[in-house]
């Protein structure tokens, strides 16, 4: 069986909650870097409402220094950044 979202088929697990290769990624920290403060603030909304923990960053020099202070366990990263 497999789900779809706006087009994007997604695969349902093969894995069950009870088992080690699951991974509940609800209570995920994320972190977002995008120059975009318009298309930040929809993308961050959209996840919180899902349950994710979002910090944002406007810069790549600014991400770094995120990175550096806390522990993620994602990063959505604007691959056209102005300083990197």
């Amino acid at each position: 069986m497999s789900y779809s979202y706006q087009g994007l088929r997604l695969a349902r697990p093969s894995v069950g909650p009870g088992s080690s290769a699951f991974l509940d990624m609800t209570s995920a920290r994320l972190l977002l870097i995008d120059d975009d403060t318009r298309l930040t603030t929809l993308v961050g909304d959209y996840l919180r409402g899902q349950g994710y923990e979002v910090d944002t960053a406007m810069s790549l020099a600014q991400g770094r220094e995120r990175l550096r202070q806390t522990a993620y366990d994602a990063l959505l990263l604007d691959l056209m950044l102005p300083d990197g």
